[in-house]
């Protein structure tokens, strides 16, 4: 019997934050905080979350950083008020 493990990774993408300016493309758009969740699979279906990483990227490049998790979550908070603001 064979047993097929891995792991996928998932995208999310957050929030949208800005503009700013890109510094690798020079546009002025609305950076993206993007959620990479990597997961354990059995059998090609995802079983458990392995760890969450965070990003703070330009949507036309893709260039950004990665952001702690604190960081990311004060990111939300910050939009969710601009929106309630609106």
């Amino acid at each position: 019997m064979f047993i097929i493990w891995g792991t996928r990774t998932f995208k999310k993408i957050m929030t949208q934050t800005g503009p700013y300016t890109c510094n690798n493309c020079n546009n002025a758009v609305h950076f993206q905080l993007l959620r990479v969740a990597t997961w354990f699979t059995l059998f090609f279906i995802p079983i458990f979350p392995v760890s969450f990483k965070y990003f703070h990227i330009c949507p036309i490049c893709s260039q950004g950083q990665q952001v702690k998790k604190d960081i990311a979550k004060n990111i939300m908070a910050q939009q969710q008020n601009v929106i309630e603001l609106q």
